[in-house]
């Protein structure tokens, strides 16, 4: 039965009880009162009145007793107040003789008699408290007194006569009056202990409340234990001053402590030294406000055991109140797998897992990171990203098997860090793709020499178990901001100029410049193109004429092939030649060129009768790194009866940048056969001045893009009238290149400059259109004449 039923239950039996008694106490009441009637109905009713009588004279007797024993005349009595004690009892035994005379049977002078003395008494007493009201003194009262008395007596004579005749009616009335009393008071003892048993019911009903409550109390506390105990977490109730309170099995598991050791520990106890500070920290925060903190990792906590080892654990916090105390529940799970595993992952999300470089996301960290440092530091920081391919890898794959693949990309990544690694950050892009970041604070010569540094040192042999492998890499080089804005652009124009490194020949570097935009698509459209392309059908030669400043005549020519895959559609060379350069038909193509261009050589020299004709070849990496080069061009020469002197080979940085031993002698060798090596592009790289000492060159080509700022800037005028100072000093002759304007022209003739070619002379022209320029060369004197007596003037 539930409590609430039991209550109602108890209300009900309390109500019954108290209908009972008021019914109980109505009966005793009626039953006096029929009692009463019955005196007074019966003959005898007299007896009753007759004792009233003499019990009011009595106590009247008593009155005036009582006012000589107490002092009753003093000033403080009020007379009237025994007036009315009087008046009351005469009153009263006026009523009672009323009841005699209506009742009694007897003699009638008997109770006349009682009736005048009962006058002379009131007389008797009015006198008696007007002696008082007027003279407050003893002496008239006694006088008084001592006349009642005898009245009383004689009253009281009378009265005992009528009294033993009702006596025996009296008796029986008084013995029935009594039974009906024990009546009454066994039916308030019955009431009593019944309400007793009543509350003693309700005393047990809340014992047994006590008890169940007790009861549940133990089974709750039992309860919240096994719930404590059967979670996986260490439980640890802790009050505000930081005293572990409570535990579970777990907590003494985790820590190493029993639970009676951990309750006499403060929590700051189970957290390591150096994190004790942040703990309190954290814990006076908490206490300024309620809070629920989810289970987290908040600052890498970490707990102590007993054994002094630290534990990587996740902490919740709940706050509550037990006993109206503030505590605070603090669940600990062990996460050392958890972290263990995050660790693998974060590596594995930055760095690569074969190599240990930093991989693709964390490159693209560290470039927005030095980003952001010259943002917040308003500096002009440029940042250098190098694109690293090892050239050929995919033979040693196939050949050598993935297994050695794998060590040789290892050991590259080692030998990158060690060349790299303090210049910047080095990582590994995927498969043979590495990258390099780094800083370069407008020092774009240590680009260089780190890129040369990073070239040369591929050069040293790699040893991968029992083999000996020798590989090379290209390199492509972005700069920020002035390549790119954002890392994806940098990283995909560094990967362009790449793919241009290796359309020269690989095992070198180039910067991206903005003709690098050719699309891949584009590239594999070309490609795809060479497979099908018939060279001696597709293909074909146009020169640009070079004029002499010194005597106003055409002394050569530039050849430059053009691709017509169908009718007025062209293919631009700077688009087909690094395709041609990838896929080998460079080769194909360069003898062509070759063949083509010798043949205009002697067609130009019979034209003319200038046996001294050169015809400007450029060459392409893989060609030079032909060994059969030389051998070829001078069987060429001899086949057409020219001289090796009609020939100039052009010569880009690119070429020059692997300056092995065998690049040098390869152009000793073509100088010595008196073929012209010509500088092309001078001024456009880093280490021109340096290639003029240290290779056997004859002319420099002045680059396009001082000519186009001529007459623009003075800078560029500076620059190439010391140029063309320096080349002279060298005994070297100087071309320039772009020449498009009549004040371009006479500058350039004024400054001393031996050739120049450009389309203010001619555009390049096909073999015809040539002969047509040859035979009208008087039209083209007439063009420079003025820049000569301008020259000879100054």
């Amino acid at each position: 039965m539930s409590d609430s039923k039991k209550k109602v239950l108890a209300g009900i039996f309390m109500f019954i009880g108290f209908l009972a008694l008021v019914a109980a106490f109505a009966n005793t009441v009626s039953k006096i009162n029929e009692a009463t009637d019955n005196l007074y109905q019966h003959p005898f009713i007299v007896s009753n009145s007759v004792q009233k009588i003499k019990t009011n004279l009595l106590q009247s007797q008593v009155l005036f007793h009582s006012i000589v024993e107490s002092d009753f005349y003093n000033e403080n009595f009020s007379v009237n107040q025994l007036k009315v004690r009087i008046q009351t009892y005469n009153a009263r035994i006026e009523e009672d003789f009323s009841q005699v005379e209506k009742y009694y049977l007897g003699n009638p002078n008997s109770v006349k008699s009682i009736q005048l003395n009962l006058e002379k008494l009131n007389k008797k007493y009015n006198n008696f408290y007007n002696a008082i009201a007027i003279e407050h003194k003893k002496e008239p009262y006694d006088l008084l007194i001592a006349q009642i008395d005898p009245l009383f007596l004689m009253m009281l004579d009378d009265l005992e006569q009528l009294h033993v005749f009702a006596q025996n009616k009296a008796i029986e009335f008084k013995n029935a009056a009594h039974q009906d009393y024990f009546e009454s008071i066994a039916i308030l003892v019955f009431i009593i202990i019944y309400v007793c048993l009543l509350v003693a019911y309700i005393y047990f009903l809340n014992i047994s409340h006590v008890k169940r409550a007790l009861k549940s109390l133990e089974l709750h506390y039992k309860w919240r234990k096994n719930i404590l105990n059967s979670t996986p977490d260490a439980i640890l109730i802790i009050s505000e001053n930081g005293k572990i309170i409570d535990c579970n099995e777990q907590a003494t598991l985790l820590f190493g402590y029993t639970s009676d050791e951990l309750k006499q520990l403060e929590v700051e106890a189970l957290i390591p030294q150096k994190l004790r500070r942040i703990h309190k920290e954290h814990r006076k925060v908490h206490l300024k406000s309620s809070f629920i903190r989810p289970m987290s990792n908040l600052d890498g906590l970490k707990v102590l055991l007993r054994t002094g080892k630290e534990l990587d654990v996740a902490i919740s916090l709940n706050e509550t109140e037990i006993n109206n105390k503030k505590v605070y529940i603090s669940a600990i799970r062990d996460i050392t797998r958890e972290v263990k595993i995050r660790d693998e992952i974060e590596y594995q999300t930055n760095f690569d897992v074969l190599t240990g470089l930093a991989n693709r996301n964390m490159c693209e960290k560290r470039f927005e990171q030095l980003v952001s440092k010259g943002n917040d530091q308003n500096s002009n920081l440029d940042i250098a990203l190098f694109f690293i391919d090892l050239d050929d890898f995919k033979k040693v794959n196939d050949t050598l098997g993935h297994d050695t693949g794998d060590k040789l990309l290892c050991q590259v990544a080692e030998r990158l860090s060690g060349t790299a690694e303090k210049h910047g950050l080095v990582g590994r892009l995927g498969g043979d793709e590495f990258i390099l970041i780094l800083e370069v604070d407008n020092d774009e010569d240590s680009v260089k020499n780190l890129a040369f540094e990073i070239v040369s040192d591929f050069k040293r042999t790699f040893f991968i178990d029992a083999s000996t492998l020798k590989i090379s890499c290209s390199i492509g080089v972005a700069l920020y901001p002035c390549d790119g804005k954002t890392y994806s652009e940098i990283l995909r124009k560094a990967d362009a100029a790449m793919y241009h490194a290796k359309s020269l020949g690989k095992n070198q570097f180039t910067y991206y410049f903005d003709s690098l935009t050719v699309g891949l698509s584009k590239y594999f459209k070309i490609e795809e193109a060479f497979l099908t392309a018939n060279i001696e059908q597709e293909f074909y030669m146009v020169f640009q004429p070079q004029i002499d400043f010194s005597n106003n005549e055409v002394i050569g020519a530039e050849a430059l092939i053009r691709w017509e895959k169908r009718a007025n559609e062209l293919i631009p060379p700077q688009e087909f030649i690094p395709v041609a350069e990838n896929n080998g038909k460079i080769l194909e193509l360069g003898e062509f060129i070759i063949r083509e261009s010798l043949n205009f050589a002697l067609m130009a020299i019979n034209l003319t009768g200038n046996k001294n004709f050169k015809i400007s070849i450029n060459v392409s990496p893989k060609q030079l790194m032909d060994h059969s080069l030389l051998e070829k061009l001078i069987e060429h020469i001899d086949d057409r009866g020219l001289s090796a002197s009609n020939l100039a080979l052009e010569i880009t940085e690119g070429v020059l940048l692997d300056s092995s031993s065998s690049t040098i002698e390869i152009l000793e060798k073509i100088a010595n056969a008196n073929i012209i090596l010509s500088m092309d592009d001078f001024g456009t790289g880093y280490s021109s001045l340096s290639y003029l000492r240290k290779f056997p060159f004859k002319h420099v080509k002045l680059d396009k893009s001082f000519i186009d700022d001529l007459a623009v800037s003075d800078n560029a005028e500076a620059l190439i009238r010391s140029s063309i100072m320096m080349a002279h000093a060298l005994d070297l002759k100087v071309v320039a290149e772009g020449v498009e304007t009549k004040e371009q022209s006479d500058i350039l003739a004024s400054f001393g400059c031996d050739y120049a070619q450009g389309y203010y002379y001619s555009k390049p022209l096909k073999k015809n259109e040539f002969k047509t320029l040859i035979r009208d060369a008087d039209k083209y004197i007439s063009k420079i004449e003025d820049a000569k007596n301008k020259r000879q003037r100054n």
